[in-house]
């Protein structure tokens, strides 16, 4: 084999382990040093076949409210999006750019609508899919969507929500809790019982 052969050969290898590769520790960074913030969950009634077994989450977050946005925005624009912690702990919208802004909190989300006063926004896809196992995505989700809509009846019953790491428009599920507790942990002890 030729050295010109040999060099190209290694050079593909090379690129075909460095990618998947720099995937996972972009990962691995983001939920070791992205910054912690709780959303809560709304109800919704999935299922898809063909991405496998999963959770399907809403947020009650679709739109925050900015003075004159049609200047800013055209509906199927990206958003900047700001995130900030309420009173409660809890993640809320604060303020969309239309260029990245230089901070650390902020999410990437696509306008998709404008009002008098306010923008619609659609979440990151992957904010809205919790991958679990296969045996236990069905059972998450009947209690996801019991516990979510308890939840939206008594609004400061804390029973669902998602952790969530953000770092400079990156954003990545932690992890999921059913009333305060994992929710691997939550359906081991529910079904033990």
């Amino acid at each position: 084999m030729s050295p010109l052969l040999k060099g190209s050969f290694f050079a593909v290898m090379f690129l075909y382990l460095f990618f998947p590769a720099q995937m996972v520790f972009n990962s691995e960074n983001l939920l070791k040093d992205g910054l912690l913030y709780k959303f809560k969950p709304v109800p919704v009634d999935p299922y898809d076949a063909f991405r496998g077994r999963y959770v399907s989450l809403r947020y009650n977050m679709n739109s925050i409210k900015q003075s004159n946005p049609e200047n800013d925005f055209f509906s199927g624009d990206i958003a900047y999006v700001q995130i900030e912690k309420d009173s409660t702990g809890f993640a809320y919208y604060a303020k969309a750019f239309n260029e990245k802004p230089d901070i650390d909190n902020y999410i990437e989300c696509t306008v998709s609508g404008l009002g008098k006063d306010e923008i619609y926004l659609r979440i990151p896809e992957n904010l809205t899919l919790y991958y679990m196992n296969e045996k236990l995505a069905p059972l998450a989700e009947e209690y996801y969507r019991t516990l979510s809509r308890t939840q939206s009846q008594i609004p400061e019953q804390l029973l669902v929500h998602v952790n969530v790491r953000l770092k400079r428009g990156k954003a990545m599920i932690e992890e999921m809790y059913f009333e305060n507790q994992a929710v691997g942990d939550y359906l081991e002890t529910k079904e033990s019982n």
